[in-house]
């Protein structure tokens, strides 16, 4: 069975995917306000 993205190996450390996630959550919610200011 191929092993799942999201696999941690200690309890104490994020996911691989989850920083990815935050990381692209945060860029575009930066670029989002960018637009938004630019706008108004």
């Amino acid at each position: 069975m191929p092993t799942p993205l999201c696999t941690t190996r200690t309890r104490r450390a994020l996911p691989p995917c989850l920083i990815f996630i935050l990381i692209h959550y945060i860029f575009r919610l930066a670029m989002y306000c960018r637009y938004s200011v630019q706008d108004i």
